[in-house]
């Protein structure tokens, strides 16, 4: 496998979603793992989807 594998917490999506284009690099680069817990707090967030910021959405690049 090419690349890096990284596990990511909550902070990182909510960074992702409010625009930070230096983490799009590292999804696009990497494989990126969530643990049950940091999904269950993203569902948590209303509004919290592709649409809400133009910002891309991580989950076609999260391995579970």
């Amino acid at each position: 496998m090419n690349g890096s594998e990284f596990v990511f917490d909550t902070n990182v999506f909510l960074y992702l979603q409010s625009g930070r284009e230096d983490l799009i690099n590292i999804f696009n680069e990497s494989s990126v793992f969530i643990s049950v817990i940091t999904e269950l707090a993203l569902l948590s967030f209303k509004g919290l989807d592709s649409g809400n910021s133009g910002a891309p959405s991580a989950s076609a690049h999260i391995s579970r």
